[in-house]
């Protein structure tokens, strides 16, 4: 895979809303510097894209630089400036730089996508046990998942329930799991849930083994051929269960297929948001929890930052602890999570991409994102999960959608909580359906983070703010 597939997409764009100019600054990308990009660029405006529209360029990889060769800036890379250091002032030219921001996090970060033409997906339902199996150039490999289906009695929409794709696996050697506790929430709120299960898909550890790699073997040589088992996990995974929903398996459960929820808690969280990035089928993404490589910026991890939880139920006083660092992601333990090149690294200042990036990858193709989080565990840096949905923000509010991004960052607990459904599932049928929210949208869009009791000096001056 040297190239990206040609893009015809067009964005249906309005004017860039005020509140752009308002939230998450935005500063020049650290792999190509220039002179207009070194201060952060204002809100665009974009204007139309011509009809028809141009083709997206392909990437040229032979021109980035190693991983060793990028200075450091501790200033956040800047969604809206191009490779080239011009700014992005149309349509075409924020959907050339969604491009070059997969391809930048393709390339040294989560691997490539492989080529999945020529696959053939098929799957066998005996009650609510799934298997999805995958054919391609003669071999076959399969992975399970569990489906639990609204009661008869709640309404379904004419093309059938929406689902929520949960990463799970089994725990201990024993039976796999949903990839959430209150499932019965969900089904009884209109939404079926498939959990499927990605220690199939690829074992979590450092031997690159699994169906994924049964098809794709990860080959040392060629940077193309080093998918991490994050996008595996989230991106491949969820692609093979919508596989099997449009072929057939949507129409004998009443699963619409087109309505699709994607979320994963902890390292499965940092998969959706890696799966929600690249699958495009993906409506919602809403990883859970997902801290480094995830929804967690790099460039801002507060250690000894002090937090008043107060108000969520925890303590007026939170001396906040370390969150996970680029050592612990290059770790024996961790390191199979990305591809080869983001071992390369020295520190997260280095790196060319941050998580706000990844963030509106999510939103791309009129989709959209829910954070979620929790305070208690420092290791996931919620304030830096926060600092993510700040610096996000203007790019959908750049494609006119500034409703189609949400956080909830809930209290304690490790896990998607029915306090994050309660808000996530309205959010969800506001983005699927066209429902109005129960609720302000402001409920989504802040947290404990936004009182005043918690501003933090650093978050500002890189926010820009």
């Amino acid at each position: 895979m040297k190239g990206t597939k040609t893009i015809m997409l067009v964005l249906g764009v309005s004017l860039l809303l005020s509140a752009c100019s308002g939230g998450g600054g935005v500063s020049p990308s650290p792999v190509e510097q220039s002179p207009s990009a070194e201060q952060p660029s204002p809100s665009p405006v974009p204007s139309p894209v011509p009809s028809p529209p141009p083709e997206i360029p392909e990437t040229d990889f032979s021109s980035l630089p190693a991983p060793k060769d990028i200075g450091a800036d501790a200033s956040l890379p800047d969604i809206f400036t191009l490779l080239s250091g011009e700014p992005v002032k149309t349509d075409y030219d924020y959907l050339v730089r969604l491009q070059e921001m997969r391809d930048l996090y393709s390339y040294y970060m989560y691997g490539f996508m492989p080529d999945t033409s020529g696959e053939e997906v098929t799957y066998t339902l005996d009650g609510n046990n799934l298997t999805v199996s995958v054919a391609k150039d003669g071999k076959i490999v399969s992975f399970d998942a569990l489906i639990a289906l609204p009661d008869a009695s709640v309404p379904k929409p004419e093309g059938g329930y929406p689902v929520i794709l949960g990463l799970s696996a089994s725990m201990f050697g024993g039976p796999m799991g949903h990839a959430f506790q209150d499932v019965q929430f969900a089904n009884d709120n209109g939404y079926a849930v498939i959990s499927y299960n990605v220690g199939q898909i690829a074992a979590d550890d450092a031997s690159r083994t699994g169906v994924f790699y049964d098809l794709y073997p990860y080959n040392p040589d060629d940077p193309f051929q080093q998918t991490g088992t994050l996008m595996a996990w989230g991106a491949w995974g969820s692609g093979k269960v919508i596989d099997a929903l449009e072929g057939g398996l949507g129409a004998e459960t009443g699963i619409d297929a087109e309505s699709t929820v994607l979320t994963g808690v902890s390292r499965y969280g940092k998969a959706a948001a890696v799966g929600g990035a690249y699958e495009t089928r993906i409506k919602v993404s809403a990883p859970a929890c997902s801290g480094a490589g995830g929804m967690g910026m790099y460039r801002y991890n507060p250690r000894q930052a002090v937090y008043d939880f107060s108000t969520v139920g925890g303590n007026a006083v939170t001396n906040f602890g370390a969150g996970e660092h680029l050592g612990s992601l290059k770790s024996d333990a961790e390191a199979h999570w990305f591809n080869t090149a983001f071992l390369g690294f020295a520190s997260e200042e280095n790196i060319p991409v941050d998580q706000h990036m990844l963030a509106a990858l999510c939103g791309s193709d009129g989709r959209s994102l829910f954070i979620i989080g929790e305070t208690d565990i420092h290791w996931t840096n919620p304030p830096g999960m926060h600092a993510t949905f700040l610096a996000a923000q203007p790019a959908f509010a750049f494609t006119g959608a500034p409703e189609k991004i949400g956080i909830n960052i809930h209290w304690n607990g490790h896990a998607v909580k029915t306090e994050d459904l309660e808000k996530l599932l309205p959010f969800a049928d506001a983005q699927l359906f066209g429902k109005e929210l129960p609720f302000e949208l402001s409920h989504i869009q802040t947290t404990v983070f936004d009182l005043e009791a918690n501003s933090q000096e650093a978050l500002d001056t890189l926010l820009g703010r």
